[in-house]
């Protein structure tokens, strides 16, 4: 008779977004005889508001760029050792949310998941690879070993989703309006999430998980816009930046970084509206002047390899 095989869900969230696509995902885990699913929702210690406030949004930036450790409302892990763990998570700013950082450099946490093969999940409104990089590294760093990644993107133009996703934040409003969508990851996508869940249970009843980020590429598990590789690249330095500048301003209450934070916030929205068609022009000249370091840059990031400082 086989041994049950035991699977560990760990992730936060903050809208119910990913408990969603979790939901989803995992239920060809859950109604397989030989399996037993761990769910491990984790929480802060100090939650985060939902909606946010303008302040308390952008004020963030400067810790998650820094992925500072905040602390964790407890949790017990029910097993020591688990077959597959499946880690999910959103960015905050191109980089993994202070929850998602904060899982990944938890003791317990990585004295489970050394020698594990890991699955990521990923939900957000369209830059993850900086994110994904960071997230690749702790995993190395703890002995984990990344076997697929799956990461569902809010598929509206760049703007319009901007848009969307800022009321939904701030407002706490996803549904449709106007002419603008509903905010997130389409429903469509959240059932269909079902079926990279029983893409791992093939990996996994045939001991086949070395393969199965090629299994996901064929489920369309990576979406990548090379527009937005270049315009990610350029992000995570100018995010680099305004995190020393509003750092610099002192901690999170202090009047001084208030005021920074205050700039960044009208500043932020204002230049993507203003300079998305300078960048998509500038873009364009880059993808055909170097179109073949860029197709190999989106070639590396719909796979699992990781190379230090490939934004530079």
């Amino acid at each position: 008779m086989e041994l049950m095989k035991n699977i560990l869900v760990v992730y936060y969230s903050q809208t119910g977004q990913l408990t969603e696509v979790l939901d989803a995902l995992c239920k060809p885990l859950r109604d397989h005889d030989g399996y037993h699913v761990d769910m491990l929702r984790i929480y802060p210690e100090k939650a985060f508001p939902f909606p946010w406030s303008v302040a308390t949004f952008f004020n963030v930036m400067p810790e998650s760029v820094k992925q500072q450790v905040i602390a964790l409302a407890p949790f017990t892990i029910p097993k020591t050792k688990y077959d597959v763990v499946i880690f999910a998570y959103q960015p905050w700013f191109l980089h993994p949310s202070l929850p998602a950082t904060a899982i990944l450099q938890h003791a317990t946490i990585r004295a489970v998941w050394k020698n594990t093969p890991v699955v990521t999940v990923i939900a957000c409104r369209n830059m993850w690879l900086n994110a994904q990089e960071k997230v690749k590294e702790q995993l190395i760093g703890m002995g984990a070993q990344l076997k697929g990644n799956v990461s569902l993107i809010d598929k509206s133009g760049n703007l319009v989703s901007l848009i969307t996703i800022l009321r939904w934040m701030l407002l706490g409003k996803r549904y449709p309006f106007g002419f603008f969508p509903k905010a997130g990851i389409s429903d469509v996508q959240v059932v269909g999430s079902a079926k990279f869940g029983k893409a791992i249970v093939e990996a996994i009843d045939h001991d086949a998980l070395d393969s199965l980020q090629q299994k996901f590429l064929a489920l369309n598990s990576v979406e990548i816009n090379p527009n937005l590789v270049l315009l990610e690249t350029r992000g995570v330095k100018a995010f680099g930046i305004w995190a020393k500048f509003i750092g610099a301003g002192g901690e999170p209450d202090a009047w001084s970084r208030k005021l920074r934070v205050a700039i960044f916030a009208v500043l932020l929205p204002s230049a993507v509206f203003v300079l998305s068609p300078i960048l998509t022009l500038a873009t364009m000249y880059k993808k055909w002047r170097n179109k073949a370091a860029l197709e190999e840059k989106v070639n590396y990031f719909r796979g699992l390899d990781f190379r230090k400082n490939i934004f530079g």
